[in-house]
């Protein structure tokens, strides 16, 4: 189990850059990124935590059995069972996630297309002590523009198809060819490649908790008794994001082996800005959703060097995202015990304020994203 790291404050926070939070928010964001906390909770308050950190399933296999080691004794036993269902049912789908990793990445690599994890797919290699702890509800990869074509035969091959999903009768069903067609025309990723794993016979909790997880993830399992039947989504990136290139990662990944099949990584001054792209743009835009992304980008920074946030820093202004990387790597270090490099405090100087000229859009300021991800105004 991830415990804590000592909390270090570099000297310019102790000099005033310390945000204070709301303690039951400064509570659930540490136990998602894997830290230890040593704050006093009523029983209410622990009951209130505990409901946000199972609504997270993206790192519940972590943060769920650190919260019942912090705050179990406080929560009543069905809390307790239901958090225990969530995190046994996350755990089996990560194993399953990552072993479907390895097949893609076989069968990529047997076809000479390069394909690098992106996302949480990554971020599990790269910054968890088990990379299935980091789930989710689907699988992201990257692979050069000109290999779209190839990269779909490769998909076919280990079963997948071009699928949407129905809510209302909760299955995928295939693509209509002409929609998908100009819908991906526009876009940096192509729409989902489905495959449904049976799973067979679960524990019981488990199996509890994946029927659970249709209240927690947008695509629902099959459950039957303890048969259950999941679905993984495969999602084929050809760039970051509207404007934002995927050149660079391709160019210099990092290999990282995992049960004998190698797998490739973004640099992590790339894994570190894409999930604060992501934390901010959701947790901006949005109500209480991204979480997972502030768990990533503490995690991952608490793993770069100084020459890695220096890079960082460079990608935050070349891309225009000054403000969503003031508005979240200023909080890091007080409130979760990460170390920035003094090209990060100096960015976080300047980043404050605005430059004459701009205005909130040519800032791509939209506000901060702290209470969004909370529900808060």
């Amino acid at each position: 189990m991830e415990t804590s790291i000592k909390m270090g404050l570099n000297e310019k926070f102790k000099r005033g850059r310390n945000f204070e939070l709301p303690i039951l928010e400064h509570v659930i964001a540490r136990l998602l990124a894997g830290l230890q906390c040593d704050s006093d909770l009523t029983d209410e308050q622990a009951e209130d935590v505990a409901d946000w950190i199972g609504s997270v399933w993206h790192v519940s296999p972590v943060a769920i059995p650190l919260f019942l080691e912090n705050f179990g004794h406080q929560v009543s036993e069905s809390t307790s069972k239901r958090l225990s269902a969530v995190a046994a049912a996350a755990t089996v789908q990560g194993q399953v996630f990552r072993e479907v990793v390895s097949d893609v990445a076989r069968v990529f690599a047997n076809r000479g297309i390069e394909l690098v994890a992106l996302k949480g797919t990554a971020n599990g290699f790269m910054a968890y002590a088990d990379p299935v702890h980091r789930t989710g509800a689907d699988l992201d990869f990257c692979v050069r523009p000109d290999k779209l074509d190839d990269a779909k035969d490769a998909l076919r091959a280990v079963g997948f198809w071009p699928g949407d999903y129905d809510p209302e009768e909760k299955v995928f069903l295939p693509s209509d060819r002409a929609e998908r067609q100009q819908r991906e025309a526009g876009h940096y990723a192509l729409g989902f490649w489905v495959k449904m794993l049976d799973l067979g016979e679960v524990s019981r909790e488990a199996a509890d908790g994946f029927a659970l997880a249709g209240e927690l993830l947008p695509f629902a399992s099959q459950v039957d008794g303890r048969h259950v039947k999941t679905p993984v989504l495969v999602d084929i990136h050809h760039a970051i994001g509207s404007g934002v290139p995927a050149d660079d990662i391709m160019n210099r990944p990092i290999e990282h082996v995992w049960n004998g099949t190698k797998v490739l990584l973004p640099p992590r001054e790339w894994a570190a800005f894409h999930a604060l792209l992501k934390l901010y743009w959701e947790g901006g835009q949005t109500y209480r959703k991204g979480l997972q992304y502030l768990a990533d980008v503490t995690r991952i920074l608490r793993t770069m060097s100084d020459d890695e946030q220096d890079v960082l820093v460079s990608l935050i202004e070349g891309y225009n995202l000054r403000a969503g990387g003031y508005y979240v790597l200023r909080r890091l270090p007080a409130c979760m015990g990460v170390d920035l490099s003094d090209a990060v405090h100096d960015a976080l100087d300047k980043w404050s304020s605005a430059p004459p000229g701009e205005t909130p859009q040519s800032y791509n300021d939209i506000g901060d994203f702290w209470p969004r991800l909370f529900g808060r105004l």
